[in-house]
């Protein structure tokens, strides 16, 4: 994986500057159809059709945005120390994708959408989001976490689920990837912030380390999960995505789905866990069940 800094250091130039042109020059880069991409498959905001009119939507708030302009420079030092330096979050993120695998994508540091993402063989973060300007250890946590995705994603060849699902099985085949995906990335860099003594600092990883806790989400999770997956056809009606919705403000694919890679590594090995990122993430789920 090769890192990328073009459009968060024109995006400082705007911001510092003003110069439209800019936002021209960042619509062309290749982190611009990264995010552009990201946003199309998610719906981020209909109106929104091209590169140019996404960056433009984003750094919109220029006024706002430049007070971040310091955090953003430490935060690229940051990152070259911390994430480049001897490759060492790709190395940890590594440790949880299949032997011999390498990336061939992108990691993009950009400036205004979300805090980071994945999409295709390419991820990016977002260097002036808030908690990062804050608290830019965790850009190396989360380095970890979308670099996994991006092999996750690389491996399993970009596909994803639609995300404008139709049936309880649509449903289902997006709840279990996203609970694979989110969970594996998640648990590969769960020791890195062990290490760091840094599982207090974000509500996923407080949860995981509390077992009552993951008690009650596991049986939340399955109590969700399990009404999707038995009945496939079934179209989904306003109530179902309510209930989509609030069930997604638990977190439940990171924690629930992190306590389950964890508990695979632990009693069948590294290999058997990795492996299935290979496999449809409804053989995830199953595994975890069958051990």
């Amino acid at each position: 994986m090769t890192y990328c800094f073009e459009f968060v250091n024109l995006a400082v130039r705007y911001l510092e500057t003003g110069d439209e042109g800019c936002l021209r020059g960042l619509a062309e880069l290749d982190a611009a159809r990264h995010i552009f991409d990201h946003a199309s498959y998610c719906k981020y905001d209909s109106s929104i059709s091209t590169p140019l009119e996404l960056v433009t939507l984003l750094l919109s708030n220029r006024d706002k945005l430049r007070k971040s302009v310091p955090g953003i420079l430490r935060n690229i030092d940051f990152v070259k120390e911390h994430v480049m330096k001897n490759d060492s979050s790709q190395r940890i993120a590594l440790e949880c994708l299949p032997k011999g695998f390498a990336h061939t994508g992108k990691l993009f540091f950009t400036v205004a959408y979300m805090d980071g993402v994945a999409f295709g063989k390419n991820c990016s973060l977002n260097l002036a989001y808030p908690i990062y300007v804050e608290h830019p250890d965790e850009l190396a946590f989360w380095a970890v976490h979308e670099i996994h995705h991006a092999g996750f994603l690389e491996l399993q060849k970009g596909k994803l689920p639609i995300f404008d699902m139709k049936t309880f099985g649509d449903m289902a085949k997006f709840i279990a990837c996203m609970l694979q995906l989110e969970g594996m990335g998640t648990y590969a860099a769960l020791a890195l912030r062990e290490s760091r003594n840094s599982l207090d600092k974000y509500g996923d990883y407080e949860n995981l380390k509390n077992p009552q806790r993951m008690k009650e989400l596991e049986s939340l999770f399955f109590e969700f999960y399990e009404p999707y997956s038995g009945d496939p056809s079934r179209l989904l009606s306003d109530d179902d995505w309510q209930e989509f919705f609030r069930a997604s403000e638990y977190r439940m694919q990171y924690t629930v789905g992190a306590k389950m890679a964890q508990a695979i590594d632990q009693r069948m090995g590294r290999e058997a866990l990795t492996g299935l990122i290979l496999q449809a993430p409804e053989v995830f789920i199953a595994t975890y069940q069958n051990l």
